[in-house]
């Protein structure tokens, strides 16, 4: 865990204080940290998803003859609303004027802070199965997660279905549950061979630490085709340490790097119904949209105080669905099987 710690007892602050903050450094963000960032003119996102069509190897004319089709495609046109995230600052009159550790009631701590929790959000926005919402004056809009964009790459239990763009309403639909089973190397592959059939440069996993656990423990075994042992020597242990843990998942579609994300978010999680995903990515087709980046704004006094909200416009698209790959409705709590 990436922390900093400060120790602060001087002057006349009777404090002896430990201030521990997370990183908010792409370790803690490990998707929307890592990709680019966009920005945009409005509340909604508007792109082109453009597809080449199959090739034809008897593609073949008469000399001087003319085409008898017309081939012009023009894509299909998607739009994400950007979700705006907020928190709230209030401090007391009393409590800003007051000496104390770091300055924790002072403004600029506190936003830092709020900054930090707004980000966070939309990581884990990012990685839900969360339908769109089209803004209105009385509903909030809200950007679909990439397990709502995905549809063609795709593995879901039975009674299961795909989400995906929905060109009558113009949102993109949450995916439908179906029955939870456990993690499977053949599935794995095999949506990552149809992403890379159209065109993947497949190269991040993300998944819960729960299932990272099972991931890398199958990844140890006999059934597991592929499989990296790291070893480690800590300072205070003699000798080598074997450490399970898998990083590099390497196959013919793709070197993926396996990232435990510990802000993605089980889906539906109650204690009957244990389910999650795993999204296999294409950096490069996948981007974070900001409308604008976590900022304040000053309501006022409140009360014997003042008021702070910060604010982020922000939603992420992935440029063509195709060039991703999801497995869905997985049981975190069983062990990952062949």
């Amino acid at each position: 865990m990436a922390v900093f710690a400060d120790y602060y007892n001087a002057g006349n602050i009777p404090e002896d204080v430990i201030n521990v903050l997370f990183d908010p450094s792409v370790t803690q963000r490990p998707l929307t940290g890592t990709i680019a960032h966009i920005s945009a003119m409005s509340a909604i996102k508007e792109w082109l998803d453009k597809t080449l069509r199959t090739p034809n190897k008897d593609n073949a004319i008469v000399d001087g003859g003319n085409s008898a089709t017309d081939d012009t495609s023009e894509g299909i046109r998607y739009r994400q609303p950007m979700q705006l995230f907020d928190t709230n600052i209030k401090l007391g009159d009393q409590a800003q004027e007051s000496e104390s550790f770091d300055n924790i009631a002072d403004f600029s701590t506190q936003l830092e802070d709020r900054t930090n929790e707004l980000l966070r959000d939309g990581e884990a926005n990012a990685l839900s199965a969360n339908a769109s919402v089209l803004p209105t004056a009385a509903i909030a809009g809200k950007a679909a997660g990439i397990f709502a964009q995905i549809k063609t790459a795709t593995s879901f239990g039975a009674t299961g279905a795909d989400g995906g763009w929905n060109a009558g309403t113009g949102v993109f639909d949450a995916p439908t549950d179906g029955t939870t089973r456990a993690l499977s190397e053949a599935n794995l592959l095999s949506v990552m061979e149809t992403a890379n059939k159209n065109g993947a440069d497949l190269d991040q996993m993300h998944m819960i630490p729960e299932l990272k656990t099972k991931f890398s423990g199958y990844m140890m075994s006999s059934s597991s085709r592929i499989g990296t042992l790291i070893t480690q020597a800590p300072s205070e242990v003699s000798g080598a340490t074997a450490i399970q843990s898998v990083e590099v998942y390497k196959t013919d579609h793709g070197a993926v790097e396996v990232k435990n994300n510990r802000i993605m978010q089980a889906e539906n999680y109650t204690a009957s119904s244990e389910r999650t995903n795993v999204a296999v990515v294409t950096s490069d087709m996948v981007q974070c949209v900001d409308q604008w980046t976590p900022r304040a704004k000053r309501l006022g006094p409140s009360g014997a105080g003042e008021q702070w909200q910060p604010t982020m416009s922000s939603g992420t698209i992935l440029n063509t669905e195709r060039s991703h790959a999801a497995v869905r409705d997985i049981d975190f709590t069983l062990a990952m099987v062949a």
